[in-house]
């Protein structure tokens, strides 16, 4: 008996992961997913084959080639364009030199791993005019739904149906292996492609044909959609259903804050000296059979549902998350989770560790064409800057993708210098040791910070230069192990902040300040934009224990914490 696999089709509900092959090729556990199918057919002594292709047709042609290294026997019905399911089998039946036989006709995106023996003496008993295999499913709205008798002959078969969203139920779908009598061929050969052999065919022969269908037990594999696509990747790899995990480190800034920020950067270039900790922003991503989305913020206690991706709009509500999904190439629905170890508002990168921990959670469904790590950056500052025109500079996106000890240099526009510090081991220690974090109260947005207007352009901008050369010391006193002057170049930078920001300070941090100095500290600085959140300090050695206490009782929360290496980091659960 011959086989048809249908190959033609775009891909499209699959292009936003994978876009660079036809679906049948898409990697699989291990191998391209036509192999498994190959294997499968191969079991029950199924060889003989024509391959129906169009899309990216010579990807298939040279992987498959003759067959011979997967022992069968490879034939091609090749169309300049997709004609169709039905259309497709038409061209294919003009292959076939048997014309009293029945045909085995598969989708290539499709795996239901049936007993195709008792598949074949199911229709030739039946005399069926054509036979579908079906498959039990707990909501049939994705597929269609098929209805039978007692007997399994077919009383309806119907397409996707919007309508059945408003009511989900189980039922029979169609598992896309069927049986065509040659009857069943002739009349196909009497239509004008493009057609589908399910909506313009079966829905229709079902009124006056037999047609059977063949009810398995077994699980059928659908991978032409994102969702789909990793279960079965998934279940032939021999795992669970998958869960995607992100974390995106927050960071403490030592120098060059505020030079990062546009117009500045373009005018003058600017950097920053920062390190990420071990705080973060953890993203949860579950793919969906539907188009629904389901956006959950663990931090504002706020979870909203919508039936679409084009219904998401900015109102204050989860923009950050929203301003992400609308520049992905989303076509698929999930559900997905944000949370983070510190307080939204508070200095440390927060909103820039949001919008990378979910980038970072799509581009792990990503086959191929995955973002680098500047990219993940880049499209985290321009939905935060760009589309949300919350003010503010690079470095926290940076810092957050990239990880560990970074000294940035920015030249405008997405010019971004990334120099990882190799510390000694000793250096990283003392500082470790020697740094206090606190948490003072939740400040305001970071941009209404940079925005503030009580001095000139002129002076902040010799300000914010003065700031940039300190960067560059702070830098070099650093990876020399000059903790001192690290400290003292703290101190040095606050005071230039200040006055370049104005609001970055107020009476609380400035008390806070000077107690901590008086304690025992060498210099420190609000982190961020300032106004609240938190402030780091670099202590004498073994004067960090009272620094900290001090600040505990005029109201701050201290913040333990350790130095994270990682950057961004994604994995399967």
């Amino acid at each position: 008996m011959k086989v048809i696999i249908l190959c033609e089709g775009f891909g499209t509900r699959l292009s936003s992961i994978i876009s660079d092959r036809p679906k049948p090729l898409a990697p699989i556990a291990g191998k391209p997913f036509i192999e498994h199918i190959i294997k499968w057919l191969c079991k029950y002594g199924y060889r003989d084959i024509i391959f129906c292709v169009s899309y990216k047709a010579e990807q298939i042609v040279k992987f498959i080639g003759d067959g011979k290294k997967f022992g069968i026997k490879a034939t091609y019905s090749q169309r300049a364009q997709p004609s169709g399911t039905g259309g497709a089998i038409k061209f294919a039946g003009r292959l076939l030199q048997d014309k009293n036989e029945s045909v085995l006709v598969l989708n290539g995106d499709t795996l239901f791993d049936i007993n195709l023996n008792k598949f074949v003496e199911f229709h030739d008993k039946n005399k069926s005019f054509a036979t579908i295999a079906l498959s039990h499913v707990l909501d049939v709205h994705q597929y269609g739904e098929v209805s039978i008798d007692s007997g399994y002959q077919l009383i309806k078969f119907s397409e996707k149906n919007p309508e059945s969203l408003l009511n989900p139920h189980a039922g029979l779908v169609n598992g896309g292996v069927y049986l065509l009598s040659q009857e069943a061929l002739n009349i196909l050969s009497n239509l004008q492609p493009p057609f589908s052999i399910e909506k313009d065919f079966f829905s229709i022969q079902v009124n006056t044909q037999k047609i059977f269908g063949y009810v398995s037990d077994t699980t059928h594999h659908d991978m032409g959609t994102p969702s789909g696509y990793r279960k079965t990747d998934k279940i032939l790899s021999g795992q669970e259903e998958i869960l995607i995990r992100s974390r995106a480190p927050l960071r403490i800034s030592f120098g060059g804050g505020g030079t990062d920020v546009s117009p500045f950067d373009q005018k003058y270039g600017g950097c920053v000296l920062n390190c990420t900790i071990n705080k973060y922003v953890y993203g949860l991503l579950k793919l969906r059979d539907d188009k629904k989305i389901r956006l959950v913020s663990s931090d504002y206690r706020l979870s909203v549902i919508y039936s679409d991706i084009k219904h998401l709009e900015f109102d204050g509500h989860l923009d950050l998350i929203k301003g992400i999904i609308k520049r992905v190439d989303v076509n698929y629905g999930f559900e997905l989770e944000v949370r983070s170890d510190v307080p939204p508002n508070s200095g440390m990168g927060s909103s820039a560790g949001v919008c990378v921990a979910v980038i970072g959670l799509f581009n792990h469904l990503l086959v191929e064409s995955k973002m680098t790590k500047s990219q993940i950056a880049e499209l985290a500052y321009k939905v935060e800057v760009e589309d949300l025109k919350n003010h503010g500079g690079r470095q926290d996106q940076y810092a957050s993708v990239y990880g560990g000890f970074n000294f940035f240099e920015f030249r405008g526009d997405d010019f971004v210098k990334v120099s990882p510090l190799n510390l000694k081991r000793e250096i990283l220690l003392e500082l470790e040791r020697n740094t206090v974090l606190v948490y003072t109260g939740k400040r305001g947005i970071s941009g209404l910070q940079h925005d503030n207007n009580e001095i000139s352009l002129r002076k902040r901008s010799e300000y914010l230069q003065a700031i940039k050369v300190l960067g560059y010391e702070s830098f070099d006193s650093l990876t020399r192990g000059d903790m001192n002057r690290f400290g003292n170049i703290l101190e040095e930078t606050w005071e230039l902040k200040k006055k370049a920001f104005p609001k970055s300070t107020n009476k609380y941090i400035d008390s806070l300040y000077l107690a901590a100095k008086t304690a025992g500290a060498i210099g420190g600085r609000v982190a961020g934009a300032g106004g609240g959140g938190h402030m780091v300090f670099y202590c004498r050695p073994g004067s960090e224990h009272k620094v900290t206490k001090v600040l505990q009782a005029m109201g701050t929360k201290s913040v333990d914490f350790s130095f994270d290496h990682q950057g961004l980091e994604t994995w399967e659960v």
